[in-house]
Protein backbone atom coordinates (compact mmCIF):
# COMPACT_ATOMS: atom_id res chain seq x y z
CA UNK A 1 0.00 0.00 0.00
CA UNK A 2 2.69 2.47 -1.02
CA UNK A 3 1.77 6.12 -0.80
CA UNK A 4 -1.11 5.63 1.63
CA UNK A 5 -1.06 6.75 5.23
CA UNK A 6 1.86 7.10 7.56
CA UNK A 7 5.01 5.01 7.12
CA UNK A 8 5.08 1.88 9.28
CA UNK A 9 6.88 2.08 12.58
CA UNK A 10 8.10 -1.51 12.27
CA UNK A 11 9.65 -3.84 9.78
CA UNK A 12 9.30 -7.59 10.39
CA UNK A 13 12.85 -7.65 11.82
CA UNK A 14 12.38 -4.69 14.19
CA UNK A 15 8.95 -5.94 15.30
CA UNK A 16 10.40 -9.35 16.15
CA UNK A 17 13.22 -7.68 18.09
CA UNK A 18 10.89 -5.46 20.11
CA UNK A 19 8.36 -8.22 20.73
CA UNK A 20 11.20 -10.32 22.17
CA UNK A 21 12.20 -7.33 24.33
CA UNK A 22 8.60 -7.09 25.58
CA UNK A 23 8.53 -10.75 26.59
CA UNK A 24 11.98 -10.44 28.19
CA UNK A 25 10.72 -7.50 30.24
CA UNK A 26 7.88 -9.53 31.79
CA UNK A 27 9.61 -12.90 32.29
CA UNK A 28 12.48 -14.45 34.14
CA UNK A 29 14.40 -17.71 33.75
CA UNK A 30 14.30 -19.94 36.82
CA UNK A 31 16.41 -23.03 37.39
CA UNK A 32 14.32 -25.96 38.63
CA UNK A 33 15.61 -27.59 41.80
CA UNK A 34 14.40 -30.36 44.05
CA UNK A 35 15.13 -31.22 47.68
CA UNK A 36 17.51 -34.16 48.11
CA UNK A 37 18.33 -35.67 51.51
CA UNK A 38 21.91 -35.02 52.60
CA UNK A 39 22.03 -37.94 55.04
CA UNK A 40 22.52 -35.46 57.90
CA UNK A 41 20.10 -34.45 60.63
CA UNK A 42 19.64 -31.21 62.51
CA UNK A 43 19.80 -30.98 66.32
CA UNK A 44 16.08 -31.84 66.55
CA UNK A 45 16.45 -35.03 64.52
CA UNK A 46 14.96 -33.67 61.27
CA UNK A 47 16.56 -34.74 58.03
CA UNK A 48 18.47 -31.96 56.26
CA UNK A 49 17.73 -31.48 52.58
CA UNK A 50 19.73 -29.67 49.93
CA UNK A 51 18.28 -28.04 46.81
CA UNK A 52 19.82 -29.74 43.76
CA UNK A 53 19.28 -28.73 40.12
CA UNK A 54 16.88 -30.99 38.21
CA UNK A 55 18.39 -32.54 35.09
CA UNK A 56 16.56 -33.79 32.03
CA UNK A 57 17.25 -37.09 30.25
CA UNK A 58 20.18 -35.44 28.43
CA UNK A 59 21.75 -34.57 31.80
CA UNK A 60 21.16 -30.85 31.21
CA UNK A 61 19.92 -28.55 33.98
CA UNK A 62 16.26 -27.63 33.52
CA UNK A 63 15.24 -23.96 33.36
CA UNK A 64 11.73 -22.61 32.91
CA UNK A 65 10.40 -19.23 31.89
CA UNK A 66 8.11 -17.65 34.46
CA UNK A 67 5.91 -14.68 33.72
CA UNK A 68 6.32 -11.91 36.29
CA UNK A 69 3.35 -10.16 34.69
CA UNK A 70 0.84 -11.97 32.45
CA UNK A 71 1.35 -11.14 28.76
CA UNK A 72 -1.43 -9.04 27.22
CA UNK A 73 -1.95 -7.49 23.81
CA UNK A 74 -2.76 -4.10 25.37
CA UNK A 75 0.50 -4.14 27.34
CA UNK A 76 2.44 -5.28 24.27
CA UNK A 77 0.99 -2.42 22.23
CA UNK A 78 1.87 0.04 24.97
CA UNK A 79 5.43 -1.34 25.07
CA UNK A 80 5.69 -1.09 21.27
CA UNK A 81 4.09 2.38 21.36
CA UNK A 82 1.49 1.42 18.79
CA UNK A 83 -2.30 1.44 18.79
CA UNK A 84 -4.21 -1.82 19.08
CA UNK A 85 -5.64 -1.19 15.61
CA UNK A 86 -2.07 -1.10 14.29
CA UNK A 87 -1.43 -4.47 15.92
CA UNK A 88 -4.63 -5.80 14.36
CA UNK A 89 -3.40 -4.62 10.96
CA UNK A 90 -0.01 -6.30 11.52
CA UNK A 91 -1.88 -9.47 12.53
CA UNK A 92 -3.98 -9.52 9.32
CA UNK A 93 -2.18 -11.93 6.94
CA UNK A 94 -4.04 -10.58 3.91
CA UNK A 95 -2.92 -7.01 4.55
CA UNK A 96 0.53 -7.74 6.01
CA UNK A 97 1.74 -11.27 5.28
CA UNK A 98 5.30 -10.27 6.21
CA UNK A 99 4.20 -9.91 9.86
CA UNK A 100 2.15 -13.11 10.08
CA UNK A 101 4.93 -15.30 11.51
CA UNK A 102 5.81 -13.02 14.42
CA UNK A 103 2.20 -12.07 15.22
CA UNK A 104 1.22 -15.76 15.20
CA UNK A 105 4.08 -16.56 17.57
CA UNK A 106 2.89 -13.82 19.93
CA UNK A 107 -0.65 -15.20 19.80
CA UNK A 108 0.56 -18.75 20.52
CA UNK A 109 2.74 -17.65 23.45
CA UNK A 110 -0.12 -15.73 25.03
CA UNK A 111 -2.62 -18.56 24.52
CA UNK A 112 -0.15 -21.09 25.98
CA UNK A 113 0.31 -18.96 29.11
CA UNK A 114 -3.46 -18.49 29.46
CA UNK A 115 -4.03 -22.25 29.19
CA UNK A 116 -1.30 -22.94 31.73
CA UNK A 117 -2.87 -20.52 34.21
CA UNK A 118 -6.29 -22.11 33.69
CA UNK A 119 -4.86 -25.60 34.23
CA UNK A 120 -3.20 -24.50 37.46
CA UNK A 121 -6.38 -22.80 38.64
CA UNK A 122 -8.36 -25.95 37.83
CA UNK A 123 -5.82 -28.05 39.72
CA UNK A 124 -6.21 -25.92 42.86
CA UNK A 125 -9.94 -25.27 42.76
CA UNK A 126 -11.20 -28.39 41.04
CA UNK A 127 -13.23 -26.35 38.60
CA UNK A 128 -12.57 -24.73 35.25
CA UNK A 129 -11.58 -21.09 35.06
Amino acid sequence: MAGRGRPRKYTPRTLKRDVERYFASITRKVRITEPVPTGRYDDKGHMIFEQVPVKNSLEEEVWVTEYIVPPEIAALCEFLEIDRSTWANYRDPDKNPEFSEITQQVYERMVAEMRKKRAIQHEYTGRKA
